[in-house]
């Protein structure tokens, strides 16, 4: 009972001064990333920041005001990994209230040469690349996400179009920084398909594949949960990826990999997208493009 009462006494006054933040600005937006390391390059464009830790399921978030735009509350989420938690997270994030609108933010691996590391996409679609059938002779073609057995499957979840020339706007005013093994070459923002699935590919054949019949420039675990729940929810929504590896020309240690990055530079997971995601929070024309307010809920 004493640790209860200890936690109590903690946490209400952050919610107390969350809330409080919020009524006084009203506007709020939802940006949410898959581990801290992705989290971190955003929190730190926030001011007044309060740790707002989620009940159910059990999650970091920490609100603030975005630096740059004092009437924008900004939510930053640690889902974790992958398209269940990812959905379960944002699912209760929109039960709670519903914001302006939501961000998927963080890295992702290229489906293309010519995308490097550095680089970021702005989602076009979202494809839900392990809605497939596998035939009996080995052959698989891809479905998408059956709803029901009389609706046609969503081969792609659509991005908000108003939040995704916001981000590419955003991204031409600013400078990226280059990656650390090509400190000579500067990223390049594009716009496209984003796969998301709970699979990390590493077999060149199948990137080439899903590259070729999806059209998916880069491949995460994330986008598609985050962008289903907005979609049923109504919630504009945006992925902005930025490109960790191009297992189409990996790295030497890409063999040693176990799914924990430990082929990554951690200190770079997201940092670019990252860029985008703030520069375009900053940007006017999101301002006025978002001007709706919402309700805190009872």
């Amino acid at each position: 009972m004493r640790l209860m009462a200890k936690s109590i006494t903690i946490l209400i006054p952050a919610v107390a001064v969350g809330v409080a933040m919020w009524r006084r600005r009203k506007q709020r937006v939802i940006v949410v990333c898959a581990v801290e390391e992705e989290a971190d390059h955003v929190k730190r464009y926030l001011a007044e920041s309060v740790v707002m830790p989620l009940r159910r399921p059990a999650r970091q978030r920490v609100r603030g005001v975005l630096e740059g735009r004092k009437d924008l509350i900004v939510d930053v989420v640690t889902c974790g990994v992958g398209v269940v938690d990812a959905s379960m997270v944002v699912s209760a994030l929109l039960l709670e209230s519903t914001p302006a609108c939501v961000l998927s933010v963080g890295c992702s691996g290229a489906h293309s040469k010519h995308i490097r590391p550095g680089d970021v996409v702005v989602s076009t679609t979202v494809v839900p690349t392990a809605c497939k059938m596998l035939r009996h002779d080995g052959t698989s073609h891809h479905v998408g996400m059956r709803l029901n057995t009389v609706d046609p499957p969503l081969r792609e979840i659509p991005t908000d179009p108003i939040l995704m020339e916001a981000a590419m706007t955003a991204a031409t005013n600013i400078t990226l920084p280059a990656w650390p093994t090509t400190a000579a070459t500067r990223p390049v923002v594009y716009r496209g398909k984003i796969g998301s699935s709970d699979t990390w590919s590493q077999c060149p054949s199948d990137i080439t594949r899903q590259h070729t019949e999806l059209g998916t420039l880069c491949e995460e675990m994330e986008a598609v949960g985050v962008s289903r729940v907005c979609q049923e929810f109504g919630v504009p929504c945006v992925c902005i990826k930025d490109i960790a590896n191009n297992e189409l020309e990996p790295p030497p240690d890409a063999e040693a990999e176990t799914g924990l990055g430990e082929s990554l530079i951690m200190s770079d997971l997201g940092r670019r997208a990252a860029l985008v995601a703030v520069a375009m929070l900053q940007d006017s024309a999101f301002a006025t493009a978002t001007t709706r307010r919402l309700p805190w809920p009872n």
